[in-house]
């Protein structure tokens, strides 16, 4: 028997309020997703855009093109980066002196594949 004053929610309630938060997780969570990638992607330039004007910055107080192995000492290099060297934040990876003498992250996993515009 139910009585009149008894309160808290019916089945149905209970349910349409579950419906309603799976609607804005199935929008939400690839709204996210898609966030966390182009972030990540964003951070990536950003490290690139860093190394590219440390390597102008080399070559310009050399007058030399820099070397692979310039490069890594480039990296290695506790002053510019006191927490180690930079890698990808969508793998992982590292990056690498391109052919073209431009920072360069080619990390296949995922398809990943950044080279910054005029690199």
């Amino acid at each position: 028997m139910i009585k009149k004053n008894e309160k808290g929610f019916t089945l149905v309630e209970a349910l349409i309020v579950v419906v309603i938060i799976g609607v804005i997780a199935a929008v939400a969570i690839p709204k996210f997703l898609d966030a966390r990638e182009s972030a990540n992607t964003e951070v990536c330039r950003s490290n690139l855009a860093t190394l590219n004007t440390l390597i102008s910055e080399w070559e310009t107080k050399n007058s030399a093109t820099i070397s692979g192995d310039d490069f890594d000492a480039i990296l290695a290099d506790a002053a510019k980066f006191p927490d180690g060297p930079p890698t990808c934040p969508t793998n992982g990876g590292s990056y690498t002196l391109g052919a073209n003498g431009r920072a360069e992250c080619e990390d296949a996993i995922d398809g990943h594949t950044i080279v910054p515009a005029g690199g």
